[in-house]
């Protein structure tokens, strides 16, 4: 069930790594209970915004008005809260679902964090035939940060960054700069 990908399901591929073509087969199986059932449009639109990274209230502004915000319309606070609501509650029983199934988490707990979701999906044999672990480091994006930390944090801080984010933190050299 090769499908036409969209201009998110592209960006989501290209951005996470991951297979979405395989991805939306798997989902359609759960959907389905092994009877393939595409998912919809909307349903697809979440999983690929998700996946690329975006925030939930740019999710739910492009899932529900069809377009990327600027920042004036982000901070519309309460009107893109009441927007994020709707669309978790819809995409809860639905995609939401559909990854728990897949990732084997029981129906009554909370789905992980979308960059767990893809790293999950990654270790799972997900990555796109491009992305495996050899060309994997052409598409690492580095940076180079100079941070002032106590030295007794930079663990936790390492930690922290990769669970929460999917950022992994190499600390080539530490700096006796004062």
């Amino acid at each position: 069930m090769n499908r036409q990908l969209c201009l998110e399901c592209r960006e989501a591929e290209e951005e996470s790594g991951i297979d979405i073509n395989r991805l939306l087969h798997e989902l359609a199986l759960i959907k389905g209970r092994g009877h393939p059932t595409e998912l919809s449009d909307k349903e697809t639109l979440y999983l690929c915004l998700s996946l690329c990274g975006c925030s939930s209230s740019e999710t739910a502004y492009r899932y529900y008005l069809g377009r990327k915000p600027n920042e004036e319309e982000l901070a519309g606070q309460d009107y893109i809260k009441r927007l994020r609501r709707n669309m978790n509650a819809e995409m809860s029983d639905k995609v939401n679902g559909y990854i728990k199934e897949l990732m084997g988490i029981e129906t009554n707990k909370y789905k992980p964090s979308w960059s767990k979701v893809r790293q999950f999906l990654i270790s799972n044999g997900y990555a796109c035939p491009q992305n495996s672990p050899q060309s994997q480091q052409k598409n690492v994006r580095k940076a180079v940060m100079i941070v002032e930390v106590k030295q007794s944090v930079v663990e936790e801080v390492r930690k922290t960054l990769e669970e929460q984010y999917g950022i992994n933190i190499n600390v080539l050299q530490v700096l006796g700069i004062k």
